[in-house]
């Protein structure tokens, strides 16, 4: 059995996320239309099955290998010790109120990255989808030894 390249992989999937957020610049920090939102300077909010299902989609990589691509090479934030890698939070969108998903939360590096060196595209600024506030101590439990998003990720609740 051969072993999996992560690098490589990571690779292929840098090249479709800029691929697809050249051709859709939505992909990324659109509050209606994206699964994918930077909410701090080191950290994406994922929508994680959409964000999971549009990346397979766009690098011709089934979703598990996706998963575990991120996973192994840690552009995904996992809990440990059990490697749960979603969170249920409750998000802020501009003009659309508060709701709650389920979440992962990327290495702002895996797409910055990926914009960077092959959509020759500066770093994305932030994304105005907020965290909710309530939640802060679920999701700095859920990051665990690793620091968890800045005060900046969360908004404010009205």
């Amino acid at each position: 059995m051969p072993l999996t390249d992560y690098a490589q992989t990571l690779e292929r999937l840098q090249k479709a996320l800029a691929t697809a957020w050249l051709s859709e610049p939505t992909f990324i920090n659109d509050p209606v239309g994206s699964h994918a939102f930077k909410i701090d300077p080191d950290y994406y909010l994922l929508e994680f099955s959409g964000f999971l299902n549009d990346l397979a989609r766009a690098s011709g990589i089934l979703s598990p290998a996706v998963l575990e691509t991120l996973l192994h090479t840690g552009m995904l934030v996992s809990r440990v010790p059990d490697h749960a890698h979603v969170l249920e939070v409750g998000i802020i969108r501009p003009g659309h109120g508060a709701e709650r998903l389920i979440a992962g939360f990327a290495e702002a590096g895996f797409i910055d990255r990926a914009l960077r060196l092959y959509a020759e595209a500066p770093v994305p600024s932030l994304s105005d989808v907020r965290l909710d506030p309530a939640d802060r101590p679920r999701v700095e439990a859920f990051f665990g030894v690793k620091p968890p998003p800045a005060s900046l990720a969360y908004g404010v609740t009205v």
